[in-house]
């Protein structure tokens, strides 16, 4: 089973077989990989820039996700107040009515 690839464009493209098995690929590309990684290394960064971007990103991800997960929990306590609200508005002037249906249900009751 092959993969019909694309022409190379540039020295990380893909190889210039028209068909290739996926191991084949994907050792190839593990093989890129490592290129660019021992290049990173050479420049003597070790990728420590790369991962403090990335941590900071992370970090900056978290406390939006922390914000946003306050304001779902305040709109979901103020949601449940105004239901409560809602029914207690609605059934208290029913109450008379309920109770004198069940004095007369039971008032006439043999």
């Amino acid at each position: 089973m092959g993969i019909d690839l694309p022409k190379p464009q540039s020295d990380l493209a893909i190889p210039t077989v028209s068909t290739i098995t996926l191991p084949e690929f994907l050792g190839w590309r593990l093989e890129k990989l490592e290129q660019k990684v021992e290049s990173i290394d050479k420049t003597g960064s070790h990728g420590v820039q790369e991962l403090k971007m990335i941590v900071q990103e992370l970090q900056k991800d978290f406390a939006q996700h922390e914000i946003e997960h306050k304001e779902v929990a305040i709109d979901q306590k103020s949601n449940r107040r105004f239901i409560i609200t809602t029914i207690i508005t609605l059934v208290i002037p029913l109450y008379p009515l309920i109770l004198g249906t069940l004095a007369w249900v039971l008032i006439h009751q043999k």
